[in-house]
């Protein structure tokens, strides 16, 4: 965190020294009586191409830093962007300083003011373009809520089947009970919330024999409880959902 705060400061640094030192350079540069009447209005531009440009050094940067970037995927084309705009700022420049040292006419400031305008819209389109690959490339990446929950609604869930189990004083429902209890801590305690959680494969997968393991204690319920084999069965799956919790959350670890 300490380091990420240092290239802010520094790009906040780079960004004042560049920007004081145009208008200084500006003023010393051309005298007063020497100024025309768009002196100040390149400056301004000036100084506006200054802060895209540092802009992009910090989207370069940051982006790939973010925790939550795994899924949105700008720091992709985060590189690609700054480029652009560092494209853009150097012509933009360009053509307005060759426009600054043109005799001045009707002409000339129409031609000029055309190429700002297509130069903008060429970075403008390219920035689209980039922003529309990222979108296909992250399609189906984000969380399905269809196929993943969190621990906590995992917990929930587990918690409220568990309730609706027949209170008897048998041994082997006490057990699924305990069972299930069991499974309910340990997905609390061992599984942190995150998307890099949910875009593990074994996780979303998990997800899925939570619910079908749900499902089977609702058939389980509506026949009162009775079965011993269905019980047996759904013991048992207690006991692998409860192992499996400490490889998925190795898996998070790793990644």
């Amino acid at each position: 965190m300490k380091k990420q705060h240092g290239f802010q400061y520094s790009i906040a640094a780079g960004w004042l020294v560049t920007a004081l030192a145009t208008v200084l350079i500006s003023v010393l540069i051309i005298p007063s009586q020497s100024r025309s009447p768009h002196f100040w209005h390149r400056v301004g531009w000036t100084e506006f191409l200054l802060l895209m440009f540092w802009g992009s050094v910090g989207f370069y940067l940051f982006t790939p830093r973010v925790s939550k970037d795994n899924v949105k995927r700008f720091g992709g084309i985060a590189p690609t962007i700054s480029i652009v705009t560092a494209i853009y700022v150097a012509l933009s420049f360009s053509a307005m300083l060759l426009h600054a040292f043109l005799p001045q006419s009707d002409i000339s400031n129409r031609v000029h003011w055309i190429a700002q305008i297509l130069l903008f819209s060429l970075a403008a389109m390219c920035a689209v373009f980039l922003s529309m690959a990222r979108a296909g490339a992250t399609s189906g990446l984000a969380l399905d809520s269809s196929k993943t929950m969190s621990p906590r609604q995992i917990h929930d869930l587990l918690a409220l089947h568990e309730t609706s189990l027949t209170s008897q004083s048998d041994d082997t429902q006490n057990e699924l009970k305990s069972r299930i209890k069991q499974l309910r801590e340990a997905i609390l305690c061992s599984l942190h919330d995150s998307s890099n959680l949910a875009q593990l494969p074994e996780y979303q997968e998990y997800c899925l024999t939570i619910r079908g393991f749900c499902t089977a204690i609702d058939r389980y319920t509506k026949h009162g409880g009775d079965e011993t084999e269905v019980r047996n069965e759904l013991d048992e799956t207690a006991r692998y959902l409860t192992t499996r919790v400490q490889f998925i959350s190795s898996k998070q670890v790793r990644r």
